[in-house]
């Protein structure tokens, strides 16, 4: 287990969002990455979003990306745009769909992609 995941463990016990005897992988690091609030950090470095709990969405996913190379993962970050339209706000409620109107068209999207070595 290399550094920041021990610490992503650690400090996910100290704050009650590990079963007991519950151990942290990859899978379980994406997980609580991707559940953490995005709010930002004292700083964009690894150690400070886990020790604050809170990150930027690219500063977790830099960090979650960190964590999948020492565990054996292949990763790579990548950015996309998203654009609403009718067809992709369909299915949202009227009132987040008046939001999405009166707002900009599209989003930044990131994310950190595994791929097993080997």
């Amino acid at each position: 287990m290399g550094k920041l995941l021990f610490m992503l463990e650690v400090e996910s016990r100290k704050r009650g969002l590990l079963k007991s005897g519950q151990t942290v992988d990859a899978k379980a690091a994406f997980a609580l990455l991707r559940d953490m609030p995005d709010q930002r950090a004292s700083t964009r470095e690894p150690k400070a979003i886990i020790q604050e709990g809170q990150g930027t969405c690219s500063g977790k996913r830099y960090l979650l990306d960190q964590i999948f190379r020492v565990e054996g993962l292949e990763s790579r970050v990548i950015m996309c745009t998203h654009r609403f339209t009718e067809e992709t706000t369909a299915d949202f409620p009227p009132e987040l769909g008046e939001v999405v109107a009166r707002c900009q068209t599209s989003i930044l999207i990131s994310g950190s992609i595994p791929k097993p070595v080997g």
